[in-house]
């Protein structure tokens, strides 16, 4: 092609080339961004979504009714509240979760079962998960979720009482394959997830919830795992007695809330089919939350990793400060303007984030970084930057945009009744969401520069954890209180 071309065309491309470079590298000035169409804070929705939360009893079950346009497919969701189970059943009722669904019954052959499940719903999933009130108190619950069509609703739950009543749980063979697999695929999400790994550890040190957390789906899980594999021939009848009784202790009457989301009333749709599984659970009550150490211990764990997963946080509702919507506000700056300018341009990191919780936990991370003691230097000075913040009008417009954005985001049935339930668990009303949203709108400079105590409880708790190159974090030992290898033995 090149050769097709005479001289003064190939003059003028390269010419063209140098202006175009040019034209990409100049700042566009105030006035010409200006120019630029944008939305005013008067043209976003007031008002808030509202929650689809219709609380009714059926078959003496406390179900929560999603009144949603499903298009004749009903999402149902068995929630057991778990807070009173115990350190180590916290760790088998995560294990179990795994098992379920994946090992033979009495009725069919796992094989079997999945084909079942393909031809009768859309999908039967088991997990546990972990929530917080609004001050921080744990929620702890395992569920089994099913999607279906309405006439298939009564085969649906069948099988999951056949799942929940009738599983080889602790089939030796298939229990330790179970175990490795799992054990294999949480090691590699610690790393390559290392800032989600470290976040999590460092909220482990600050709150009840999250110390349960960890040990469902952090490091701790992950050692318990290793452990049981490791050790699986000496430790397999503790094993078999732990998930029997877990299962046992988790699958009780007055534990079970049922999400249900559908535009089909719930008399109409559930009535008599949720007894083939409400029947078989335990009339014992559930006892109080279990009460475990929460210790800051201030870790970095070291890897082969060439980067690091940088995170700092702090418990701001333990020092009196309040949750505001504010704060969503100042998570979309520090990710467009602070974070993003210090520890991703000039830092050289990946990715870099802030979070605020309702429940009260500030905060800040990076993700494949290469510095480290650095990485905590910006985030120490944070609070300076929050006291001095002074943007123009339609910058701050902006950010309160990009915070309704993120807010806003649209809903599948599925989803909206997934958020719902969520907010009944946790006690938010459409109050607290709309009391969220006026304080995004009415966001300005002197609201931001009056969140910088927020802040500066990260600078001032050095409640920090780390994830990286082995060589990094031991250069910056001082930082921690403790230095191990990420995969390090229980």
């Amino acid at each position: 092609m090149r050769s097709g071309l005479s001289y003064d065309e190939r003059v003028k491309i390269v010419s063209d080339t140098e202006h175009l470079k040019q034209y990409q590298e100049e700042p566009s000035t105030q006035e010409e961004l200006e120019k630029i169409p944008m939305l005013q804070i008067s043209d976003i929705k007031k008002e808030a979504r509202s929650l689809k939360n219709t609380v009714c009893s059926i078959d003496d079950t406390k179900v929560v009714w999603h009144d949603i346009f499903t298009n004749g497919i009903s999402y149902i969701n068995l929630c057991f509240n778990t807070r009173d189970l115990l350190e180590e059943e916290i760790y088998a009722s995560a294990l179990l979760a795994e098992i379920l669904k994946y090992v033979d019954t009495d009725s069919h052959e796992v094989n079997e079962l999945s084909g079942e499940i393909d031809m009768t719903t859309g999908g039967i999933a088991f997990g546990v998960s972990i929530m917080s009130g609004k001050n921080g108190e744990p929620r702890p619950y395992f569920f089994a979720k099913m999607k279906c069509f309405e006439d298939k609703l009564g085969a649906g739950l069948e099988l999951i009482r056949e799942i929940l009543f009738e599983s080889h749980i602790t089939d030796r063979k298939r229990l330790k394959e179970i175990i490795a697999e799992t054990r294999a695929n949480i090691k590699l999400d610690l790393l390559e997830s290392g800032n989600v790994t470290a976040s999590l550890r460092a909220a482990s040190y600050l709150t009840l919830a999250n110390q349960i957390k960890e040990k469902q789906e952090g490091i701790d899980y992950y050692r318990f795992l290793e452990d049981s594999e490791k050790n699986y021939d000496e430790k397999y009848e503790y094993l078999e007695e732990l998930l029997k009784r877990t299962l046992r202790k988790m699958l009780k009457k007055d534990a079970l809330t049922v999400s249900y989301t559908s535009d089909k009333k719930p008399e109409e749709a559930l009535s008599g089919k949720l007894k083939c599984i409400t029947g078989l659970l335990s009339d014992e009550k559930t006892g109080a939350q279990t009460l475990l150490p929460v210790i800051r211990k201030n870790e970095g764990f070291t890897s082969a990793s060439t980067v690091q997963y940088v995170v700092a946080a702090a418990d701001y509702k333990s020092a009196g400060l309040p949750y505001t919507g504010a704060l969503n506000v100042l998570r979309i700056i520090f990710g467009y303007d602070y974070l993003w300018i210090n520890v991703r341009v000039k830092g050289g990191a990946y990715g870099c984030s802030a979070s605020f919780t309702r429940s009260g936990l500030a905060f800040l991370s990076s993700y494949r970084d290469p510095n480290l003691s650095e990485t905590f230097d910006i985030y120490r000075g944070a609070y300076k930057y929050v006291e001095s913040f002074d943007v123009s009008e339609r910058d701050m417009t902006k950010y309160i945009i990009g915070t309704i954005g993120s807010v806003d985001t649209p809903f599948t049935p599925q989803s909206e009744g997934g958020f719902s339930f969520a907010c009944y668990l946790m006690d938010i009303t459409d109050e607290d969401l709309q009391k969220d949203r006026d304080e995004i709108l009415s966001a300005d400079c002197e609201v931001i520069r009056g969140l910088a105590p927020y802040v500066k409880l990260l600078a001032d708790e050095k409640v920090v954890c780390a994830v990286g190159n082995e060589a990094k974090i031991k250069e910056s030992a001082d930082l921690f209180d403790k230095v191990e290898n990420l995969y390090a033995g229980r």
